[in-house]
């Protein structure tokens, strides 16, 4: 029954089996019988019966099974086939996946909330400096010990957030290298929660933004520049037109007077006043070649033996007024060299100690200028002081501003202390300085080693 009905069928077959078992039964348990019993002669026909139904009932089990055998040769061999696709799939997905990582330059993290463990990935580890090996077992703990100290608790906020508000978690922030140097990274990533609402797996990645964020700072101070250039240029067409109209007006009205004179005495006078206007005019024009040059012109270091190249700009500076009246004190050790941008130093030096002449105080019975040098911490500094007039503390936080003039009566442009805070920022350098009014100044410039 079962060999007839074969496998698609096979509770019928079941059914005629137990439906032959039971007749069985009635026949050997009670006097039940489908067929006449007949006689002893007639035994051997029994036999053949029997026999002919056993060799058939045998052969159909044979082919039953041989059946049962092909069909699940045939499920099995098509199984495999269809493994063998699904792992060639598999395979090709997992290369796509591994090459858009790759692409991507993401490092993938995956955090067991409920066990508290992390996997990171081969390339979240090298993107740290670790190797493959390393960093095998990870909690959230150890995770943000890599993280730079003053974002942590950014970050431990966005995850809470995330697992607790389910806000999006997308961060940038900085973390240390096994080599501890910094990088920036954007991590990003969604949780699994279950059925009660409990966070139980979160997955991302992270991806190193160190370079874009470069980009960014110099776009910043790019901004941060130009904005400030926009400023200093609508301060300087204001200031400059009327530094270079109020000389030009002084000369044209003393002109005027000449011509209405014939005395050699008056035409002698207004000549000296054109003068002192026409040099207070090229000063200015100066000043301003300087601050040009330093904007645009390239740094170019050279070794410059300081005490030579300090006296040879005092006595540069000599022919200016009060200059002859002063002490000069050179305190500088000979042959001590400087490497930096000469042409820059001489307009740094050159401001400085023309300051000290120009405001200096000439009732004082000893009025002088002193330069010393030295090298002090890795740097080199020069002090340039003075007991001059000094500068009223009302004033110390603008002296380096752009036109800043300390007082009405002052004849300097107000560009001089600007033009050198810029150059030294140029060279790498600070100054600082400390002054009192009626006292005297001293400057303090450091310039790298």
């Amino acid at each position: 029954a079962i060999s007839i009905y074969s496998s698609n069928k096979i509770y019928l077959g079941w059914s005629f089996s137990f439906f032959s078992f039971f007749l069985l039964s009635l026949a050997y348990f009670f006097d039940f019988n489908l067929i006449p019993v007949f006689s002893n002669t007639a035994e051997p026909i029994y036999s053949f019966i029997n026999y002919s139904m056993a060799f058939i009932t045998s052969s159909l089990l044979i082919y039953f099974l041989l059946k049962i055998n092909h069909h699940s040769e045939k499920t099995l061999h098509l199984s495999q086939e269809n493994l063998r696709e699904t792992a060639v799939e598999l395979k090709k997905s997992k290369q796509r996946f591994e090459l858009a990582i790759h692409g991507s330059n993401a490092g993938i993290w995956e955090w067991d909330i409920t066990n508290n463990c992390i996997y990171n990935s081969p390339r979240w580890k090298v993107m740290l400096g670790y190797s493959i090996s390393e960093l095998e077992t990870m909690t959230l703990e150890t995770f943000v010990e890599k993280i730079l100290m003053v974002d942590r608790a950014r970050v431990q906020l966005a995850l809470q957030n995330h697992l607790e508000k389910r806000t999006p978690y997308n961060i940038e922030f900085r973390m240390v290298k096994k080599n501890n140097s910094i990088i920036w990274v954007k991590d990003s990533g969604v949780a699994v929660f279950d059925d009660t609402g409990n966070a139980v797996l979160m997955a991302g990645s992270i991806i190193d933004i160190t370079e874009r964020k470069e980009i960014q700072k110099k776009i910043i101070h790019q901004n941060e520049l130009l904005v400030k250039a926009n400023l200093e240029l609508d301060r300087f067409v204001y200031s400059a037109s009327h530094d270079l109209r109020s000389p030009l007006s002084s000369i044209l009205g003393l002109i005027n007077i000449a011509k209405k004179t014939n005395e050699p005495k008056e035409i002698g006078t207004c000549l000296e006043l054109m003068k002192a206007q026409i040099s207070t005019l090229d000063n200015f024009i100066t000043e301003i070649q300087d601050y040009s040059q330093n904007s645009r012109k390239i740094v170019k270091h050279e070794t410059i033996e300081l005490h030579s190249f300090t006296d040879e700009i005092i006595k540069s500076l000599m022919f200016s007024e009060k200059a002859n009246q002063l002490k000069f004190v050179c305190d500088i050790p000979a042959e001590l060299p400087l490497k930096t941008d000469k042409g820059r130093l001489r307009i740094v030096l050159s401001n400085l100690i023309g300051n000290s002449i120009k405001y200096s105080d000439l009732t004082k019975d000893k009025a002088f200028v002193s330069i010393k040098s030295g090298i002090e911490k890795g740097h080199h500094y020069i002090v340039i002081e003075d007991n001059g007039l000094g500068i009223g503390e009302e004033h110390h936080s603008k002296i380096f501003d752009m036109f800043y003039r300390a007082s009405e009566s002052s004849k300097g442009s107000g560009l001089g202390l600007y033009i050198v805070k810029e150059t030294l920022l140029k060279l790498g350098g600070t100054i600082s300085f400390q002054s009192t009014l009626g006292s005297g100044s001293t400057f303090e410039i450091k310039l790298p080693k």
